[in-house]
């Protein structure tokens, strides 16, 4: 990744319309179903990504105001891929088992060449 990151860091900073989802409404997107209003209070967390969902994870830079708005105790990121990030609010995991968590799925799920990190970030 050090390697590409100026060219991705370009690339992604002109994508723009960057956007914080509920994770609920993009998986269901991705399931193709309808999802009905699911409290952020039961599920707290959150996709930052571009419409494109395309270099989107630069998202966390551009909208970090207004996550540390909608999460004044602070908040974790998840580096999912170079194509978007979790956020969830800091209190609500253990940092830890977070950090565990990414290097697993990222070793397993993410194609080598879009993964962003291997643990979790704190804000």
């Amino acid at each position: 990744f050090q390697y590409f990151s100026r060219e991705l860091f370009s690339t992604a900073s002109q994508l723009g319309e960057y956007e914080i989802l509920p994770a609920y409404e993009m998986l269901a997107e991705m399931m193709g179903e309808e999802c009905g209003e699911a409290p952020e209070e039961i599920f707290p967390m959150f996709i930052v990504t571009n419409k494109e969902k395309c270099y989107g994870a630069y998202g966390v830079i551009v909208l970090k105001e207004r996550l540390t708005d909608m999460f004044p105790s602070g908040f974790l990121v998840l580096p999912s891929s170079v194509n978007e990030v979790i956020v969830i609010p800091k209190d609500s995991a253990d940092i830890k088992a977070v950090d565990s968590m990414v290097k697993e799925v990222n070793t397993q799920c993410v194609d080598p060449l879009e993964v962003l990190g291997c643990h979790a970030y704190e804000f």
